[in-house]
């Protein structure tokens, strides 16, 4: 009777969720709609042995249903990994025949996909270059970009390195041996899966430590944590940002960035771009780095610049408000970071963000610091996930927004109508993960009341 009332409490919370739209869908692969009709059949076998009055086998079958599904599971897993291996073998081989090819890998918690875009721009004034596309920076993801894409006209390949455990960067970097190494910063994100923020450290350096011994390692020196775990490798060149490279004389403008980029030899160059906010800094240092040591020159830089775009926050206009599209992905510098740059515009400041992922025992704190930021700069803040809301709210409050303009809100057409309702110029800065729907509102117009 226990168990009957539990299935039934669990369906209909299920059916109430579902009723109400808030029942989030998986993206349905092979495997998942294989263990999907598993489930089915499993569930309706279940009930056959109940309404065949078979309640000693119902329940022993209830016990040991969560052991036959891991086992099934094993067992569907089986060809993936072996097609995985297959993959990143065929990889290897292919990577290794292009001898000539010189590697760039970068990795880092922040700015790896902006000074991945930045760099590429650079170097293709110059060579033939191939890069990882958008987040395709898992081990398979490289993998499948050297075979589908790679070939032995490409003088550099520019590779994206992402991780969310120790290992992961050296594997990619086993595929690919990269020659320079571009680490753009370390700071808490996946810290609830990597363990401890020491585990973070090692696994970005990962990709140093897998350098040749007259490879190049460009380090953003204005990093506490990279500067903590750097550990010198004999023969391995190093050039640090903030100390061998540096910038002066920094204007961050709306929709303008402008500074000076000096080098410890004493030459400089002026930069401008029109890449929206002031973190874009140490991209473009980190990128030139990379670009200067495959023989561009200060000149050629300070003129490819001008032409970058697509990278970083992307600026629309529409009636009255203006959107700053910082929706690629969240963690806590870029939220900090966005919300400066938000600071430049005049009107009714609105932000709208999910909660962050993957914290760990620093989520609560990290969450409040947002929402500290969030009270001192924005007029309205809509935090689309319920996790850590009241932490958010809590910072919000301590630094002076008053409670009700802070709101917990998920639905993408009540977000919208709330924006509607206020009449002054906005300006709304989408962070990290927000609902696509709310993107197809605000960007593309798609909106009946």
């Amino acid at each position: 009777m226990i168990a009957f009332f539990a299935y039934f409490f669990l369906g209909a919370r299920s059916l109430s969720l579902l009723i109400k739209k808030k029942w989030k869908f998986p993206r349905f692969t092979g495997k998942q709609i294989i263990l999907s009709f598993l489930v089915i059949f499993l569930t309706g076998f279940f009930f056959f042995l109940i309404l065949s009055e078979l309640l000693i086998c119902a329940v022993l079958f209830d016990i040991f249903l969560l052991a036959f599904v891991s086992g099934v599971v094993f067992f569907v897993q089986l060809p993936t990994v072996a097609a995985k291996r297959y993959i990143i073998n065929k990889a290897k081989k292919k990577r290794q025949a292009i001898r000539d090819l010189i590697v760039i890998g970068i990795t880092g918690s922040c700015g790896k996909t902006s000074t991945k875009e930045i760099l590429y721009h650079f170097l293709s004034q110059k060579y033939k270059v191939l890069k990882t596309e958008a987040n395709n920076n898992t081990e398979i993801g490289v993998a499948g970009a050297v075979l589908k894409k790679l070939n032995k006209n490409h003088q550099v390949f520019v590779v994206e390195m992402g991780a969310y455990r120790k290992g992961e960067i050296k594997a990619i970097c086993d595929i690919v041996k990269p020659k320079i190494g571009i680490l753009t910063a370390i700071n808490n994100q996946h810290l609830a899966l990597f363990g401890s923020q020491e585990n973070i450290i090692k696994a970005k350096f990962e990709l140093i430590e897998s350098l040749p011994k007259n490879g190049l390692a460009v380090l953003n020196w204005q990093n506490r944590l990279v500067k903590k775990g750097f550990k010198k490798k004999s023969g391995l060149r190093v050039v640090k940002i903030g100390k061998d490279i540096w910038a002066e004389n920094i204007n961050a403008k709306k929709e303008s960035l402008s500074f000076k980029m000096v080098l410890g030899n004493g030459k400089s160059v002026n930069i401008k771009t029109k890449l929206a906010g002031r973190q874009n800094v140490e991209n473009i240092l980190l990128a030139s780095a990379g670009a200067l040591e495959l023989g561009l020159g200060l000149r050629e830089i300070s003129k490819a610049c001008l032409g970058i775009k697509d990278v970083g926050i992307k600026i629309s206009k529409r009636d009255n408000f203006v959107v700053l599209d910082s929706s690629y992905s969240a963690n806590q510098n870029g939220v900090m970071a966005d919300l400066e740059y938000l600071n430049l515009y005049s009107g009714e400041k609105i932000i709208i963000m999910p909660s962050l992922i993957e914290l760990g025992p620093i989520s609560a704190e990290v969450h409040r610091k947002i929402g500290k930021k969030i009270g001192e700069i924005c007029d309205l803040a809509i935090i689309t996930t319920k996790d850590y809301f009241s932490e958010i709210l809590k910072g919000a409050v301590g630094s002076g927004m008053e409670k009700e303009n802070i709101s917990y809100i998920s639905d993408p057409g009540e977000i919208f109508k709330t924006i509607n309702a206020i009449k002054k110029q906005k300006i709304i800065l989408l962070e990290g993960r927000v609902p696509a729907k709310l993107k197809d509102y605000l960007l593309k117009k798609e909106y009946n009341n």
